[in-house]
């Protein structure tokens, strides 16, 4: 079994609230992104298997620009 995480990268945490608490209460294993922190280093090992990508396309209205992708 592979004990690698899901990942979320998000923009907004209270738009995911709800998405964290039923992982949690789930007891799935996942890893939150912060795209306004999140800096992408391509020598880091990656802890997850799978990553969900869940910016949204105005995010540079918001100020995050460079972390759309």
């Amino acid at each position: 079994m592979n004990d690698k995480r899901l990942a979320i990268y998000y923009e907004h945490p209270q738009w995911f609230g709800a998405l964290f608490a039923e992982l949690e209460k789930r007891g799935i294993p996942f890893e939150k992104i912060d795209a306004a922190s999140h800096f992408y280093n391509p020598k880091a090992a990656h802890n997850f298997s799978l990553l969900f990508n869940r910016m949204s396309a105005s995010a540079y209205l918001r100020g995050h620009g460079n972390a759309v992708f």
